[in-house]
């Protein structure tokens, strides 16, 4: 977030105040987006939605591009369970990294963690956050 406010912004032209609502809105974006996708990929795996209803689902509702909407599908079809995974992957990474706060040195070590040692999904659930 500093870096936004005192680099990226400024370098960019806006005002580095908008940084945290940027932030927040990037956040819960990407965890709507993910959401969606998982239930999309679900009912149509299980064969619960058609297709055509998956399509529009990630159009309509999802409000994706047309063309994003079908790679979206492809991806789905073609590794079928490997969304719900990556999504939930997201959410636990970003729960686990982020977890008491902290500051820079703690996130960075957390994150390093994670790319560095073998470490197994439920090393990574962070009490009061997952479940």
């Amino acid at each position: 977030m500093r870096f936004a406010e005192e680099v990226l912004f400024p370098l960019a032209g806006l005002d580095p105040a908008g940084a945290a609502l940027l932030d927040t809105i990037s956040t819960a974006a990407t965890d709507l987006l993910f959401s969606g996708n998982i239930r999309v990929a679900r009912e149509y795996i299980n064969g619960a939605i058609s297709r055509e209803d998956a399509y529009a689902r990630l159009r309509d509702v999802l409000l994706l591009a047309p063309e994003t909407a079908e790679t979206h599908l492809r991806f789905i079809e073609e590794f079928r369970a490997y969304p719900v995974a990556l999504s939930e992957g997201y959410r636990l990474v970003r729960d686990y990294v982020g977890a008491d706060g902290g500051g820079p040195a703690q996130l960075w070590g957390r994150f390093a963690r994670i790319l560095t040692e073998p470490v197994l999904p439920g090393d990574l659930i962070v009490c009061g956050t997952s479940g």
